[in-house]
């Protein structure tokens, strides 16, 4: 079963992301930036948790030109 989770960062929304952590082929997907569910390169397999989930996003997001938070911020991933 997909789950959809939040990454926030002092209470403000940085990343919405969507996965089903318990079948490892299923693709981890992220909301954009028009709230359109977009895929990723990452499948469940690839994490562990949804904090690995969501640190691995951050990681591909800012290879693309903009990371949802910076290191060292106080990230929360919390299922939705």
């Amino acid at each position: 079963m997909r789950h959809i989770y939040t990454c926030t960062v002092d209470g403000e929304l940085r990343l919405t992301f969507s996965a089903d952590l318990a079948d490892g082929s299923s693709p981890i997907r992220w909301d954009g930036e028009e709230g359109e569910d977009r895929p990723t390169v990452f499948q469940a397999a690839d994490a562990r948790s949804p904090r690995d989930a969501a640190e691995l996003l951050n990681e591909w997001l800012n290879s693309e030109g903009g990371a949802a938070w910076e290191d060292g911020e106080p990230v929360r991933v919390t299922e939705y």
